[in-house]
């Protein structure tokens, strides 16, 4: 199998990151994500409408009954991560990868299941779709609004070819749906910014 990383683009202004207490995120080294939160003056603000939006989506995703192009992915995750192969929602795979969500999408040779990425994503899948069946892995800091400014989620994409005797495991949806609030979605962004560091570091 063959991998080859490439960025998945993103717009919007950028930033610097501060991470304060009481938000802790701890990554030990068996790579076991935990965060510890506690009370925070945030819980008791409103939701923008971004935000909302993103609570909308994200309880569609705690809540999602998974089927032949849905599975939550294996392993210990602080949020739920899916996979996504042959026959999933174009609107449902891009809406996943905006929110932070989509962890394995497995197009099948149309690519159909990618058209409402970018165009220049789309032109980078279609680079490797023509060797053979192919998989696309995120690495993805989630989106967040603060000081009414929007931040879109921003990725790593790995892409590669998916081998003859591919096999894939899949976990539970056994996560039960958490109060979204501005500490979660503040305590996931920086989650992301974790995982993109680490990932950034091997390319």
């Amino acid at each position: 199998m063959k991998e080859d990383p490439q960025c998945g683009s993103s717009s919007g202004p950028k930033r610097d990151v501060i991470i304060q207490s009481p938000r802790k995120v701890t990554i030990n080294e068996n790579h076991t994500r935990t965060v510890r939160i506690q009370p925070d003056e945030d819980d008791n603000i409103s939701l923008s409408s971004k935000e909302e939006e993103y609570k909308n989506f994200a309880k569609v995703i705690y809540e999602i009954k998974f089927n032949d192009s849905y599975f939550i992915s294996p392993g210990e995750h602080v949020y739920p991560r899916i996979i996504m192969m042959t026959g999933a929602d174009p609107l449902m795979v891009k809406m996943s990868a905006d929110y932070g969500f989509l962890d394995l999408i497995y197009p099948d040779r149309t690519l159909k299941e990618s058209e409402k990425f970018d165009e220049i994503l789309k032109s980078e899948i279609s680079k490797y779709a023509q060797g053979g069946s192919i998989y696309l892995k995120f690495y993805t800091i989630s989106p967040e609004v603060e000081d009414g400014i929007f931040y879109p989620a921003e990725h790593i994409i790995t892409i590669g070819h998916v081998g003859r005797n591919f096999t894939m495991d899949v976990g539970e949806n056994d996560k039960p749906v958490p109060k979204i609030t501005k500490t979660w979605i503040k305590n996931r962004r920086i989650l992301g910014y974790k995982v993109l560091y680490n990932m950034a570091k091997l390319i």
